[in-house]
């Protein structure tokens, strides 16, 4: 490949297989520019390091992830809540790699973090159809905090050893549904 003619978006999509086939821990900036037969420098033209690179690689992931939830309008709470969680226990089961590369991003990226304001934002949206709860703010209060408390079940690094079953999921979903809707 012409290294002039080199996009962000090839990068990415090399540095997602170099992920899925080394794992989080393993995968270079050098296996991503193999993969593309160009230097590594032509990488860093794009990415200034290899955990840039990785968060342009789950951003676009977890877009994916959003993308398979149902869009928020004319969708009950406790629905869009079971979507979201089934989707990522999809994608801890299905894509484990990059399910572990969210992992070690998650306590520190501005990445997970517009993630769950997107999140937060169409929860918030759903809940619009009511007044919002009286011990919050506003609708994205209310959704930021409903999802805060469901972090057990969403957060990759808890996901598989803490929570291993629908029906704690289930019970607390329920709980913070009523709370969401509660006046």
């Amino acid at each position: 490949m012409p290294e002039g003619a080199l996009l962000a978006e090839q990068i990415i999509d090399a540095a997602e297989q170099a992920l899925r086939r080394f794992g989080p821990r393993k995968a270079t900036v050098m296996d991503t520019a193999r993969i593309l037969r160009v230097s590594h420098g032509s990488i860093y033209r794009h990415f200034p390091d290899r955990d840039a690179l990785r968060e342009a690689v789950i951003e676009r992931w977890l877009v994916r992830l959003r993308d398979t939830l149902p869009a928020g309008q004319g969708h009950h709470p406790a629905a869009w809540l079971d979507a979201l969680y089934a989707a990522h226990q999809d994608a801890a089961r299905t894509d484990p790699e990059l399910h572990a590369a969210y992992a070690h991003l998650f306590a520190y990226s501005t990445v997970v973090s517009r993630h769950h304001h997107a999140l937060a934002t169409t929860l918030a949206g759903l809940l619009e159809a009511g007044p919002a709860p009286a011990w919050a703010h506003d609708h994205l209060h209310a959704a930021t905090t409903g999802l805060t408390a469901l972090t057990a079940f969403l957060d990759p690094r808890l996901t598989p050893a803490a929570v291993s079953s629908a029906e704690s999921f289930t019970a607390a979903r329920d709980l913070v549904t009523a709370g969401l809707t509660a006046n």
